[in-house]
Order: structure tokens, then C-alpha cells, then sequence
């Protein structure tokens, strides 16, 4: 990480298991900018929420950066963040499965979310998401003053669900009943990795094209060079 003055100090927390996902993670993260006096923590394991709650405990500076290794970003994202001057702002990030549509749901919660459509969204600048919807966590930027009108813990389990974790979207009801927005940049894109497969796919006139399949499902991608 390069450190730069001029922007206050944070924190940057991420979570992971205790194999390392994605190099390329890793790749954005050593080229990331970031404020001088910027501190890391690295939690590992598979307790999300535990890991990421000990982060914030242990924050240092004026705000705290969410990350997870199966993203990746500009150098300069935390920086662009941080120069919207909001309480709390996350990227553009795309879901990693098909078919890739944007990691935010209409509210409020139940087991079968609507997901966004990307012309939900579009525009430049800065989107205010509704209080009552759902954005994924990774790259969320966060200021201290609102972490302490949420109070520890922070992410929690089993609140909205008894099957599923959901520790961020229970984070963006916290956010929102302690009286702040969430803020979506629409100018300021993350990465997300996901796995699938590659397939070659027979073409009428004997040439091919590719598929991706994932899950059972399948997206044709046609004009190849």
C-alpha cells in the first residue's frame, strides 16, 4: 500500500478464511493508496461477522473500509471514496454469479429479495439508497461517528434469518434506524470474482463462440476475435 497525506487515517478490515481466495485481491490491495497512518486488520476464519466486529473494535483513525478477497479495485478507490465526504458510501459491485446484476435488494426483508436491474441505478454521482433496501458491505466506507451511534456489535447473525448469516444487510438497518443514508457511487466500480466455467459452443456456420456456465445456467458470449 502507498500512503498518501492529505486525507484523515482509518482503518481497512477484511475478512477472509484462512486459505487466501483470489491473488488478485491481493494484487489491488498492494496497490492501493491510502491515508497516511492507515492501519490494516486481517481476520481470518469463518465467523464474518466475529471477524469484523474484532476489526472495528481495534479501528484506528476517523472511519473503517470493508473488504472481503474475492474483490478488486483501482488504486485510488479508497481515496475517491473518501473524497465524497459522506457517512456511508459503497461502490458499484457487481454480484459474482449470473446474471451479474448489481449486490443491492428491494426491502424490506424476506427470503426471495428482489434484486436490482442496472437501469434501476443509472446516472453518474452519488445515489441515496431507500432505508428500507439492502446493499452488500464490500467496499462500504464507514465513519466512526456513525459505528458509534450503532454500537458493538455492529454485524450480527440470525436476525432476519435462522438460516442464513446476513451480518450486512442487517449492518444497512442499523445504518439507516441510527439515522444515516447509505450512499451508492455510481462513478466508482469494484471488482468481484466468481468462479465458472468456459465452454466452446458450435456456431451454425462451424465456427464457435463461448459460453459461461454457472449454476446451471449459462450466458453466450458471440463475436469472439
Amino acid at each position: 500500500m502507498k500512503e498518501l497525506s492529505g486525507y484523515p487515517p482509518g482503518t481497512i478490515v477484511i475478512t477472509s478464511a484462512s486459505l487466501a481466495r483470489f491473488t488478485e485481491f491481493s494484487m489491488s490491495l498492494l496497490k492501493l493508496q491510502v491515508p497516511e497512518g492507515t492501519r490494516l486488520i486481517w481476520k481470518r476464519g469463518v465467523e464474518i461477522a466475529l471477524q469484523l466486529n474484532d476489526g472495528i473494535r481495534n479501528m484506528y483513525g476517523a472511519w473503517v473500509w470493508i473488504l472481503g478477497d474475492d474483490h478488486t479495485f483501482d488504486p485510488d478507490l479508497l481515496l475517491q471514496l473518501l473524497d465524497r465526504q459522506v457517512d456511508v458510501i459503497v461502490p458499484m459491485v457487481p454480484s459474482r454469479s449470473l446474471p451479474f446484476r448489481p449486490v443491492i435488494m428491494h426491502g424490506p426483508y424476506h427470503e426471495q429479495m428482489k434484486v436490482y436491474h442496472w437501469d434501476e441505478i443509472k446516472g453518474r454521482g452519488l445515489m441515496t439508497l431507500p432505508p428500507r433496501d439492502y446493499i452488500g458491505t464490500a467496499g462500504m466506507l464507514i465513519q466512526k461517528p456513525v459505528l458509534d451511534a450503532i454500537g458493538d456489535p455492529w454485524f450480527q447473525v440470525g436476525k432476519l434469518s435462522d438460516e442464513r448469516l446476513n451480518e450486512d444487510l442487517w449492518l444497512c438497518d442499523q445504518i439507516h434506524k441510527s439515522g444515516y443514508s447509505i450512499h451508492l457511487d455510481r462513478d466508482h466500480p469494484m471488482g468481484h470474482i466468481g468462479v465458472m466455467e468456459v465452454y466452446p459452443e458450435h456456431r451454425d456456420d462451424g465456427g464457435f463462440d463461448v459460453a459461461l456456465r454457472q449454476n446451471k445456467k449459462q450466458l453466450l458470449i458471440t463475436q469472439l476475435a
